[in-house]
C-alpha cells in the first residue's frame, strides 16, 4: 500500500481504537481516493468489520482488496435492517453510485441537483451511529490527495419533514460536490459522480432508455410484437421523448 501516510495510519488507528472504546460501529462517507481506500483496508486489517457501500466493478479496478467487502445500497440494507445496532463499520463511496433506479433521491445542493441513494439518512435514523464525512485535499505534485475526516453532528430522524432530510443529505454531501467543482488528481470517481449532477442524470437516462427501445425493437424484427408487449413499448417510448424534450 505504497498510499499509505502517517496521518492515513493514525486515523485508521483512531477508528479501530473508538470502535473499541464505544463498543459500536461508525458510518464513513467518503470520496473515491487511494487515501480512504488505504484507510478502509489498514482497518479491515487491524480486525473493524467492514463492508463497502459501492460499485463492485470500479473497486475491483480501483481497490482490489476490498471487493470482497463491497454491497449495494439494497445488499446493505437488507444485512443489517434486522439488527438492533449497527453489526459492522459501513463505508460508503456515494461517489461510485449513479444507478437510475427509484430508490435514488433527487437533492438540491448550492443550486445543483443531485441523485443521490439515500442508504446514509436511512443508517442515520436507524442506527444512529457516530458518523465521519470526509473532505479530500489536492496533495502536493507527485503526492496523494488528502483526507480529513470531520464528526457529523446532525442526526436525522423519521419525523423531519422533507425539506430538512433534504437539506440533511445535501450537507453530507458537500465534500464530493466541492471535488466536483474543484476535481482532485486522484479522486477515480470523477466522471462517476459527474453523472449524478445536474442534467447529465437525465441525459444518461435517456440513454438507458434509448437502449432499452434499441434491443425491443431488435426483437420486434426477429420476432414481431406481442400484443401484449405494445402498450407497454408505446409508453417507454413517450417517456423517452418527455425526457428529452425536458432536457433540452
Amino acid at each position: 500500500m505504497s498510499w499509505v501516510t502517517d496521518p492515513i495510519r493514525k486515523m485508521s488507528q483512531e477508528l479501530v481504537e473508538e470502535s473499541r472504546r464505544y463498543d459500536s460501529y461508525p458510518l464513513l462517507l467518503l470520496p473515491s481516493t487511494p487515501a480512504a481506500f488505504s484507510m478502509i483496508a489498514l482497518c479491515s486489517q487491524a480486525g473493524l468489520p467492514v463492508k463497502v457501500v459501492g460499485h463492485a466493478l470500479w473497486m475491483k479496478e480501483w481497490a482490489p482488496a476490498l471487493v470482497e467487502h463491497v454491497h449495494s445500497p439494497l445488499g446493505i440494507w437488507r444485512i443489517v435492517k434486522d439488527s438492533s445496532t449497527l453489526p459492522f463499520a459501513v463505508v460508503s463511496f456515494q461517489d461510485q453510485l449513479a444507478n437510475v433506479d427509484d430508490s435514488f433521491h433527487t437533492v438540491i445542493v448550492e443550486d445543483q441537483q443531485v441523485r443521490v441513494s439515500p442508504i446514509e439518512a436511512m443508517l442515520m435514523m436507524r442506527f444512529h451511529p457516530r458518523t465521519y464525512v470526509a473532505t479530500a485535499t489536492e496533495g502536493r505534485p507527485g503526492k496523494p490527495s488528502s483526507l480529513t475526516l470531520a464528526v457529523h453532528a446532525a442526526d436525522l430522524s423519521d419525523h423531519m419533514s422533507t425539506l430538512a432530510f433534504d437539506a440533511a443529505l445535501g450537507e453530507l454531501l458537500l465534500p464530493l460536490l466541492k471535488c466536483h467543482r474543484h476535481p482532485i488528481g486522484d479522486w477515480h470517481a470523477r466522471d462517476v459522480f459527474a453523472m449524478k449532477v445536474g442534467r447529465n442524470f437525465e441525459r444518461m437516462l435517456s440513454l438507458r432508455l434509448q437502449e432499452i427501445e434499441s434491443l425491443i425493437r431488435v426483437y420486434q424484427d426477429r420476432h414481431g410484437t406481442p400484443s401484449s408487449l405494445a402498450p407497454s413499448l408505446e409508453r417507454l417510448r413517450k417517456s423517452r421523448q418527455e425526457l428529452v424534450r425536458h432536457i433540452h
